[in-house]
């Protein structure tokens, strides 16, 4: 993945958050991953990074 493209992705990842915000449950990693169709692993760096 490139800079940019990790951007895009940190991007996607917080309209995710805010879809999911009313939800109950907290989100895990598992969850963006599956919604942003990224790998857990590159969705867990770049939510370590925001």
């Amino acid at each position: 993945m490139t800079g940019s493209g990790g951007e895009r992705v940190a991007s996607r990842i917080l309209q995710v958050l805010g879809l999911f915000g009313s939800k109950p449950w907290p989100l895990t990693v598992e969850d963006i991953a599956q919604e942003t169709g990224v790998s857990q692993s590159s969705a867990y760096r770049d939510v370590q990074e925001l």
